[in-house]
């Protein structure tokens, strides 16, 4: 209609409608690739697979498997900063393939304990076996001085843990 108004300039349409309903039934829709005059109850059904296609869902295959480690997506605001990690600094590992559509995972951080909710695999990254973990800062000494309570960085308070001073590598960053 709304060539035929910029072709015409006036909105007058009661007079074409007829031939207006008749042409739209009568082009290529892509949709049913055909018609919708061509449409009969001889292809009907056809029509319908085209549109609607199987009514059964195809499950996806999971990316991820049951032990993989994870680091998960950082809630990302309007005006974040582009050059910030987009992605935790923690590492967790896949608990539970749940094969639902779409499929979703439960994960568990590095003291077993479940993080609360589901994710997608859109909200995870897979990488490989952490190798080692950035120390944030030295809490206390013990009295020999062979052992630091130590911080590690991107991990809470409940992850501070005890460690041998020879089993630090220092590095230069």
């Amino acid at each position: 209609m709304f060539r035929y108004f910029t072709k015409t300039r006036q909105y007058r349409y009661l007079d074409v409608l007829q031939d207006l309903v008749t042409s739209y039934n009568n082009s290529y829709h892509h949709s049913i690739k055909r018609s919708p005059a061509s449409v009969n109850r001889q292809n009907q059904e056809e029509v319908w697979q085209t549109l609607y296609g199987s009514t059964e869902t195809k499950i996806k295959i999971p990316k991820l498997k049951v032990g993989d480690f994870v680091r998960l997506a950082r809630a990302r605001r309007w005006f974040s900063k582009g050059y910030l990690p987009a992605w935790t600094v923690e590492t967790f590992r896949v608990k539970v393939v749940r094969k639902t559509v779409p499929v979703t995972y439960v994960i568990t951080d590095y003291n077993d304990n479940d993080v609360k909710g589901t994710f997608y695999e859109e909200e995870l990254r897979k990488i490989g076996k952490p190798q080692g973990y950035k120390l944030e800062k030295i809490l206390r000494k013990s009295r020999d001085g062979k052992k630091l309570l130590v911080r590690w960085l991107g991990y809470g308070t409940d992850f501070d843990s005890w460690t041998h001073k020879k089993d630090l590598i220092e590095h230069n960053e």
